[in-house]
């Protein structure tokens, strides 16, 4: 085996996309009824990365939210499985893909170098939108990396 194409599937794995709803908003997460808001999130490099953030809220009260953090070749949508245990508990519930992954822009993934910053770059919009008071970081794979990795 060739060792570029060894390096190719760590760093470029094939991108598991999802049908785009970017700007959209919809209803029901893996059976929970709710609100999932489709949303553009860009790092600090300018790139942009799609977010879905569900939740039942009713009012503009701040709650707490969960942020799922997908693995390598994963993308948010693995992360709408969590909607049965976090929603009922009055919490949000927001995942995206990171930059390089699922419908988000940039070629390269680093195993939570670089995510580390596209992490920074979601909970800057969290507080920009003042609608959570607490963070849970939920992260797998690379996820779970990524959440090590951050400093903020």
């Amino acid at each position: 085996m060739d060792p570029r194409m060894f390096l190719n599937l760590v760093v470029r794995p094939p991108k598991a996309t999802h049908e785009s709803k970017s700007g959209q908003t919809a209803k029901a997460a893996m059976g929970v009824m709710c609100t999932l808001k489709y949303f553009d999130v860009y790092n600090q490099e300018g790139v942009k990365m799609e977010c879905i953030l569900a939740s039942t809220r009713t009012d503009d009260t701040p709650r707490p939210c969960v942020v799922y953090m997908h693995g390598n070749a994963g993308n948010c949508m693995e992360g709408l499985s969590l909607a049965p245990s976090v929603l009922p508990l009055g919490a949000d519930l927001l995942t995206f893909d990171f930059s390089g992954c699922g419908n988000s822009e940039g070629e390269w993934v680093t195993l939570g170098w670089k995510e580390k910053d596209d992490l920074h770059s979601v909970l800057q919009y969290l507080e920009s939108e003042g609608k959570t008071n607490k963070v849970v970081l939920w992260g797998r794979s690379m996820g779970a990396a990524t959440v090590l990795l951050y400093d903020q």
